[in-house]
């Protein structure tokens, strides 16, 4: 099949079908992924005993094509977002595909968590200040709200604790923002290096 000849059946309904599972992505982009795909099936055909069958079998299913196609699109757009509520999200969607992606996910959302926990501890601390704090005692070791600390505990830091809460709040941040940033940087690379085997 050289590429200027009209595609065979099984090509134009696979082509057909990557085009609509395309459809998040402008037409632009969908026809220039298309035209991609069909030029690569055009080449691979030319080899000897080439078979369209197998060609299209080893690009996958278009659906799986297409999904990896929009997948970086999305990836690449959030990285290029200040916010990384986005890009979180982007990564997140690859979790259950990607065991890479899970623990990116995993890392990052347990530090905004713990940043989320500082932050309202030193929100609370001049609201409530007998309730919020960091307590030791016999066997004992708490922060956070407490709702009747016990006697026998000692509060530790004061007002300390709204300083220190707010500092380990604004790490967290930072630090679950640049994993989640050099994690996408990370899968885009490695997509770009597993997922294209038929550009090969």
């Amino acid at each position: 099949m050289h590429p200027s000849e009209p595609a065979p059946a099984p090509v134009g309904r696979y082509l057909q079908r990557l085009g609509w599972a395309l459809h998040p992505l402008s037409g632009d982009e969908r026809a220039a992924i298309v035209a991609e795909i069909q030029s690569h099936i055009a080449e691979r055909s030319l080899a000897p005993n080439a078979s369209i069958a197998a060609i299209l079998a080893t690009l996958g299913e278009p659906d799986d094509l297409a999904r990896a196609f929009v997948e970086d699109r999305e990836l690449s757009g959030a990285l290029n977002r200040a916010a990384p509520g986005r890009l979180l999200a982007t990564i997140l969607g690859r979790a259950t595909r990607s065991a890479t992606a899970f623990g990116i996910g995993l890392v990052a959302v347990i530090l905004y968590a713990f940043g989320l926990s500082f932050a309202i501890v030193a929100v609370l601390k001049p609201i409530a200040p007998r309730n919020v704090g960091l307590w030791r005692g016999p066997g004992t070791f708490n922060m956070g709200f407490l709702t009747s600390p016990p006697a026998s505990t000692t509060e530790l830091l004061g007002l300390w604790i709204v300083p220190i809460g707010l500092i380990a709040a604004v790490l967290c941040y930072l630090a679950a923002t640049a994993l989640i940033r050099r994690g996408g940087r990370l899968l885009l690379r490695r997509t770009s290096v597993e997922a294209p085997a038929w550009r090969g």
